[in-house]
């Protein structure tokens, strides 16, 4: 229940010019004072405030309240309003000037900067110059004041508020009025669901076809996150129905108006008659990526013989490499095909080939550059391969600022070969932008293992590509010599043959623990984590052990791992309780959202160095580099003693432990587990419950995920075969 609270600031201890998220100290009606936290646009010092929301006890900073929404009070009294005007809010004007107003107008003063701001010109000391700028300033003030509160009064707190004012300025209730629909495709951050609580509050009707048009946007919008590039327009309505209950035929009327306007296309078989909606940008990534695979595949190969003419065998046969037939075979088909994909499982020398393909390109003067779809990914493919390797985006030099990429069509990048590893990672929209920056004569080499989870954006990529069998593909099957011992390698392929795994004579680095006891398996990783691995092979529990589970919530979830663990490992800490983010200085975390201006990717794990209490900012220790946040920034970081086999997917980890039980049920496949076990690099502890790892080896019907990307090419490859 939302308390309110009036007063007078009288210090501010802490703002965030960016978000405006501020602390303050509050003088109450009845002479108390107050700590309040949030996010308060144009408020300073000896303004008065009625504020809505809710008292809570701090663990370090005591009672605070934080504010929901707020309204700025207007003091009454003339020498509150003169030390009012000749705050920093209004520039232009000076104790003397402020002075000199107030004895003018008197407590009529605010009335006449509202409606009759030109009498100001009447004081001696404004000018022309000086009016302008006050003018300018109070328009503003005035404008952002009623703007928000508008907003509040709308139901929104004020940092969604803030975001809308910011995107929109003057013309914010004016748009929202026309369509409140818009500010949830415009601004990252606020959705559909916010934009319709606007809808409502503001009277639109319930089936207004506005409406309708932006939930069938925002709908595809979820379904693309679950990976569908398209989706059957008669699903679609159905899945539209059940979030409106509107008639379906005003859907139907929605989907065929957004064709004609350009934001969806339907495509339409000739075949089964069905019709199948994709949101246009989704669709003309699909189409662009099957015409430019198409291309390169039937551009002219590179002719070595200009070059040098470095005979392939001279590799193959070469003391250095002693190549597998399936290796010979990769490199044979990298110089005859400008396009060509790699696949296999662990332990195939999938990376050994990589290697050979450098220095073959190497010999022959032939430009190659390195990249991978995630941060730990590249820096992998960099350490094992000795050569530069780049996130695709640091590859096509991304600007955050404008959302876009540098290199691209117009501006290609400089290379002959780009050897892309991790490719079962890439999703449809970042392969297109990959595809728009390849100058016309590159070839394009992609290396992955197409059984591991499929990407978790739209499309499915690299299993499309194989499996329309147009495209050349060698798959390396062959466990190598030094491999065979490795239980991690033994049991990852026997788990993707849908065997359970088997602990004799494979080596002791891979170690089953059977129990379908939760608090068995609880207690056997913090075992584990905090003792058995650190004492009896001294591996470093922040450093060296990932925990990686299927889901989020329950006793064996990452929620609830994370506190044990946190607890553990890191129990005697400063705390650190940053805007409902708990954190300790030590604890164990990673990086959950691009950051470009930081160069800190999704996925970087570090450790919190220290914490500024003053500055309320956090050190991090990200493998050397310290880098600092904001307590606004917190909500890109988050726990990381357990993560999410989605979040490990690119990185390997020395020990890798891994919880199967019946409450994961939902998300048990085949293609899941064999991910996580192959995160191990020296060790990977699996345990659970037996029945629950039997069903997850056994389902291998992974979630369909709608493309057409492999109808296309094969269209395509057979128009150009004709």
């Amino acid at each position: 229940m939302n308390e309110e609270l009036q007063g007078k600031i009288i210090r501010i201890i802490f703002r965030n010019e960016e978000n405006h998220y501020t602390i303050a100290l509050v003088k109450t009606q009845d002479k108390q004072t107050v700590t309040i936290v949030g996010n308060l646009y144009q408020v300073g010092i000896d303004d008065y405030v009625k504020c809505s929301g809710s008292y809570y006890e701090h663990p370090n900073y005591g009672k605070q309240f934080k504010v929901e929404s707020y309204e700025v009070i207007l003091p009454e009294a003339e020498n509150e309003i003169e030390k009012y005007l000749e705050s920093v809010l209004l520039k232009g004007i000076g104790p003397q000037l402020a002075k000199a107003i107030v004895e003018k107008f008197g407590q009529n003063t605010f009335n006449v900067l509202d409606n009759r701001i030109d009498e100001l010109k009447k004081i001696k000391g404004i000018g022309k110059k000086r009016f302008g700028l006050i003018s300018k300033a109070w328009n503003k003030i005035r404008e952002s004041r009623e703007i928000i509160f508008s907003l509040q009064k709308l139901g929104l707190p004020v940092n969604t508020a803030l975001k809308i004012y910011h995107r929109f300025g003057k013309d914010t209730l004016d748009i929202i009025e026309q369509n409140p629909y818009s500010v949830a495709s415009e601004i990252e951050g606020i959705g559909f669901l916010t934009a319709d609580k606007i809808a409502y509050k503001i009277g639109l009707a319930h089936d207004s076809q506005v409406r309708i048009e932006a939930a069938v946007l925002y709908k595809l919008t979820l379904l693309a996150n679950d990976g569908h590039s398209f989706y059957p327009l008669r699903d679609l309505v159905k899945e539209v129905f059940n979030m409106l209950k509107v008639d379906s035929e005003l859907i139907y009327d929605a989907v065929y108006s957004l064709e004609r306007s350009g934001d969806v296309y339907i495509e339409r078989e000739s075949g089964d008659g069905g019709e199948y909606v994709y949101s246009f940008p989704l669709y003309f990534s699909e189409t662009q990526i099957a015409f430019k695979l198409t291309g390169i595949m039937n551009s002219p190969p590179f002719n070595f013989g200009d070059i040098k003419n470095v005979e392939p065998e001279r590799i193959i046969n070469s003391q250095k490499y002693k190549l597998t037939d399936e290796q010979a075979d990769a490199l044979n088909s990298a110089i005859k095909n400008k396009l060509l994909v790699i696949t296999g499982g662990p332990g195939t020398g999938k990376t050994f080939v990589i290697k050979t393909l450098i220095d073959y390109f190497k010999l022959n003067e032939i430009k190659t550059s390195l990249c991978a779809p995630t941060g730990r990914a590249a820096k992998r493919l960099a350490e094992s391969t000795e050569q530069e390797a780049k996130t695709i985006h640091r590859l096509l030099e991304y600007n955050p600022l404008e959302n876009r990429f540098v290199i691209n069509n117009e501006n290609p990048l400089d290379t002959d070969i780009v050897i892309v590893d991790e490719a079962s990672m890439i999703d449809q929209y970042l392969f297109h932008s990959l595809l728009d920056a390849l100058p016309e004569h590159a070839g394009l080499i992609l290396v992955g293992d197409v059984d591991q989870i499929p990407p978790i954006g739209p499309g499915n990529i690299l299993r499309d590509i194989i499996d329309s069998q147009v495209v050349k593909t060698v798959k390396l099957t062959k466990i190598h010599r030094q491999e065979i011992g490795s239980g991690i390698i033994v049991n990852a392929h026997r788990i993707n043959n849908g065997m359970f795994p088997e602990t004799k004579n494979t080596g002791n680095d891979f170690t089953l623990f059977l129990s379908s006891s939760e608090n068995d398996v609880l207690n056997k990783i913090i075992e584990l984590c905090s003792k058995t691995l650190p004492e009896n092979f001294n591996y470093d529990p922040l450093k060296d052990i990932q925990v990686i589970s299927p889901m989020y919530k329950g006793k064996i979830g990452i929620d609830n791992l994370n506190l044990k663990l946190q607890e553990v490992l890191n129990p005697g800490s400063e705390k650190i309780d940053l805007l409902g983010k708990r954190f300790r200085v030590g604890d164990k975390v990673m990086q959950t959202k691009n950051n470009y201006d930081k160069e800190i990717f999704n996925g970087d794990i570090g450790i919190i160095y220290h914490y500024d209490k003053a500055e309320q900012t956090v050190m991090i220790n990200f493998e050397g580099r310290l880098i600092e946040y904001a307590s606004t920034g917190l909500d890109e970081i988050s726990l990381a003693y357990a993560i999410s086999i989605h979040k490990s997917q690119g990185s390997e980890y020395p020990v890798v432990l891994v919880p199967i039980l019946k409450s994961h049920s939902i998300m048990l496949q085949r293609n899941l587990i064999y991910t996580a076990v192959t995160r191990g690099k020296e060790k990977v502890y699996l345990l659970g419950d037996k029945l629950a790892i039997e069903k997850a080896i056994r389902t291998n019907r992974a979630i369909k995920r709608n493309t057409f990307l492999k109808e296309r090419l094969q269209r395509l490859n057979a128009e150009n075969n004709f």
